[in-house]
């Protein structure tokens, strides 16, 4: 399915004065661009929602840093993360561990 199909399908659930959080039935995991965080319905939690405004946070400390600094790493990680470190968390990686934190999130 094609990220565009996706973002189709999303519904608000949230606004904070810098991000708006979108669902979707389509997607599987989460996603932050800039003032955005997309999550899959089905992960649309308290906590995922404020990891995913953490991200939308770092994306306004870094501007186009972000997706060299987070983004590529981040979903890098997400994809290689368990072949890599499979003692490790996901949230053990420092992109999702400083997500956290600015999101408020206690793992």
């Amino acid at each position: 399915m094609s990220m565009r199909s996706a973002l189709h399908t999303c519904k608000t659930v949230r606004t904070e004065d810098y991000a708006i959080v979108r669902t979707s039935r389509k997607m599987r995991g989460g996603i932050s661009l800039g003032h955005y965080a997309f999550l899959s319905l089905y992960q649309c939690t308290g906590m995922t929602i404020n990891h995913e405004l953490g991200h939308c946070r770092q994306s306004m400390m870094l501007g186009p840093l972000y997706l060299l600094v987070i983004g590529l790493p981040s979903i890098i990680w997400a994809w290689l993360g368990d072949r890599i470190a499979p003692d490790r968390s996901y949230y053990w990686f420092y992109t999702e561990r400083w997500a956290d934190r600015l999101g408020g999130v206690e793992r």
